[in-house]
């Protein structure tokens, strides 16, 4: 629920933001994407992809009125999430078997439990990329799940329950609204507080079913750590990629590097300034994410999150 209403919250501050700026909504609102994850509750995360697309569709159709119907469907990309400390490949399989992103109509779907066990470590291995690729190859060509966009629409169980999340989600949606809108419920803290209070009540549910948890139990008594071999970046191809860093660095013009720099930065004071230009100027010359980030941080300086406990 929490999900729900904070990331379209989210996407409605984008669009408004957007639309103050004289961007037209059935111009940019089929660009927009909206990333969830997929936790283990099958019926209740395609519950809540269903939700997302039908409140989506609402309130691009009613609140910005807008005809493209591109715009009112809303991109759903998703990751698994299924890690298992103990066999990183349990995850993907656990994955594979609840896959809620197929059944509940995101345009993308993402099962890469295994390959973001590695993450933790490591840049993924090619055995968990492969893995990853090969386990959505499976269920998009040989499951069935994408020959219909809603394969569990019309099931009671999952109506009502697509019907609660929304309605639930709606709530929430409209304490954000009260407090002025995605950006300002961050800045005063209450998103922080609303999604720490859910983790400690996940948190301490866990505790309490730990000892009647034999399924857990038996996993964890059985499964010894999976030790595998991590990826490890070649020192050469570090090397060379600072070589032709420099290298560019050396080559560009000094002058018109500056300028795009003094310009981007010019433009970030200007509270009215389109900065996608400015943005794309300075790449071009300065070829450096860093150099710009400064200049940007000089105006906005870094997030520094509020002390919200």
């Amino acid at each position: 629920m929490q999900e729900l209403a904070f990331t379209l919250s989210n996407g409605i501050a984008y669009v408004e933001a957007a639309a103050a700026r004289g961007l037209e909504v059935d111009r940019f609102g089929a660009r927009l994407s909206f990333f969830f994850n997929a936790h283990n509750h099958l019926f209740e995360e395609v519950a809540k992809f269903r939700a997302a697309r039908r409140m989506w569709a609402r309130i691009m159709r009613e609140r910005f009125h807008a005809k493209n119907p591109r715009c009112l469907a809303a991109a759903l990309p998703h990751a698994d999430r299924g890690f298992d400390a103990h066999e990183p490949a349990a995850g993907e399989q656990r994955g594979a078997g609840r896959d809620p992103g197929a059944r509940g109509g995101p345009r993308r779907n993402a099962i890469i439990a295994y390959q973001l066990q590695d993450e933790a470590l490591s840049l993924p291995s090619e055995e968990a990329v492969r893995t990853a690729l090969r386990t959505q190859q499976i269920l998009a060509h040989e499951s069935g799940v994408a020959d219909t966009v809603d394969p569990l629409g019309g099931a009671p169980f999952v109506e009502r329950l697509t019907d609660e999340l929304e309605s639930r989600a709606e709530a929430l949606m409209k304490e954000v609204a009260e407090l002025g809108g995605s950006v300002a419920a961050i800045e005063k803290g209450f998103v922080q507080r609303e999604i720490h209070r859910s983790a400690m009540q996940v948190a301490a549910r866990r505790r309490e079913r730990q000892a009647d948890d034999r399924w857990g139990q038996c996993i964890q008594g059985r499964a010894r750590p999976t030790r595998r071999r991590r990826f490890r970046v070649d020192g050469a191809a570090i090397a060379e990629v600072k070589r032709s860093l420099d290298a560019a660095r050396k080559r560009r013009d000094a002058k018109k590097t500056n300028d795009a720099l003094e310009a981007l930065e010019g433009s970030a004071r200007d509270a009215n300034a389109n900065l996608l230009p400015p943005i794309a100027a300075a790449v071009e010359v300065v070829r450096d994410g860093g150099e710009i980030c400064e200049r940007l941080e000089r105006v906005f300086g870094k997030y520094r999150p509020p002390a919200v406990f």
